[in-house]
């Protein structure tokens, strides 16, 4: 019957397992607590460092440069954990004819992969792009 169908189908997808078993949810938590934890922690640091205190001048200035150099901090650390993220997101188990596709069982399995085949620098592949794009994200007054 069709109840049944769409029971289990909606029991499939909605159970528990469901979430821990979909691809790229674990590194895409580790990538956002990494970027952001680097990048969050560092701010206040790095604001001293620049010298970025109400009574300065150009504090303005000294404040956007603190955000965007932990923008692009934070998302260098995190930037091996986003890489096999949208790896195991971006493979197809129906079309493996189409453009590089990767086949990782998780994370680690990815990691592992990536040092193999690339060497360490494959797990910064997209790296300085990203690091542009969250620098101008964390620009911060």
């Amino acid at each position: 019957s069709h109840t049944g169908t769409l029971r289990k189908r909606f029991g499939k997808f909605f159970a528990p397992k469901a979430f821990w078993n979909s691809k790229g949810l674990i590194p895409g938590m580790v990538y956002q607590l990494s970027m952001n934890g680097t990048r969050l922690g560092l701010y206040p640091t790095v604001k001293r460092l620049y010298g970025a205190e109400p009574d300065s001048s150009f504090v303005f200035f000294r404040s956007l440069a603190a955000g965007a150099t932990t923008g692009a901090l934070g998302a260098a650390v995190g930037s091996p954990f986003f890489m096999v993220k949208v790896r195991l997101q971006t493979a197809s188990s129906v079309h493996r004819d189409i453009g590089t596709q990767y086949q990782y069982r998780g994370l680690w399995h990815g990691f592992r992969s990536v040092l193999a085949t690339e060497g360490p620098a494959g797990l910064f592949r997209g790296a300085p792009a990203q690091m542009i794009r969250v620098a101008v994200g964390s620009l911060d007054a």
